[in-house]
């Protein structure tokens, strides 16, 4: 149990670090976006599917929740 949530933070804050990259944003910028628009929820809720597909699909299924709670991008 220790180790699975383990795994789940650490995939938590790679998905926060590589939305910062993508967009242009700092970590803690986009942990802030991420958690205003839904995104974490998006992450925490979806861990066991979203670990097991690449990284690029789960940020792009991040931008689109975003997008959906109305965050913008630029």
């Amino acid at each position: 149990m220790q180790r699975e949530m383990t795994e789940e933070i650490e995939f938590t804050i790679a998905c926060v670090n590589e939305f910062a990259q993508k967009y242009g944003m700092a970590n803690a910028d986009a942990l802030r976006f991420l958690d205003l628009y839904k995104g974490l929820d998006y992450v925490l809720n979806g861990y066991a599917v979203a670990r097991n597909q690449p990284l690029e699909l789960t940020l792009e299924d991040l931008r689109d929740v975003c997008r959906r709670n109305g965050g913008v991008f630029t």
